[in-house]
């Protein structure tokens, strides 16, 4: 099934498809999707995963779909500050009986009156046929559906981190 098939039962309200995973997994998997992407830019990933797995009981597809529209976003805001370097770094954190999936890049940041915006549907700061305001919509509500909570930091021409958290494996 595409991942469009997949939002598109998102968007319908279906339960999302619970299964037994590795979060470091669907990171992996995320980064690996977006390495065309990333093979003609100076942009250096780095990963900082809590030791072991780190096993959920989840939606694995569509955290997938979260965690790719944020290291896209983190590239695309890379790029706006047309710098030589940049840099995404993702850390997962266990908190009580939940973990925490950061992803922190020093692009160009979100302005603040931007920053109260950017959940809303259709809401892009990107150049008209270059983003469609769903990415940062969509991924809230999955993350939602999902028992989760995203929250974020940003500070103009130094960069954003926005975190995930999710409830741990229920098994």
């Amino acid at each position: 099934r595409s991942i469009t098939h997949e939002l598109l039962d998102f968007a319908r309200g279906s339960t999302p498809a619970l299964t037994e995973f590795d979060i470091h997994d669907v990171i992996r998997d995320s980064i690996s999707f977006l390495k065309p992407e990333l093979k003609h830019t100076h942009i250096e990933i780095d990963t900082q995963f809590m030791p072991g797995p780190v096993l959920m009981k989840s939606d694995p597809k569509l955290l997938e779909q979260v965690f790719v529209n944020f290291i896209t976003n983190a590239i695309h805001a890379i790029r706006s500050k047309a710098e030589d370097k940049g840099y995404i770094r993702i850390k997962t954190l266990s908190i009580n009986s939940d973990v925490e999936i950061s992803f922190e890049d020093n692009g160009i940041g979100i302005t603040e009156e931007n920053q109260k915006k950017i959940f809303q549907l259709f809401f892009s700061t990107k150049d008209p046929g270059k983003g469609t305001g769903l990415g940062l919509s969509i991924s809230q509500n999955i993350v939602k559906k999902l028992g989760g909570t995203i929250s974020f930091d940003s500070k103009v021409g130094v960069g954003t981190n926005f975190t995930v958290r999710l409830p741990l494996s229920q098994v």
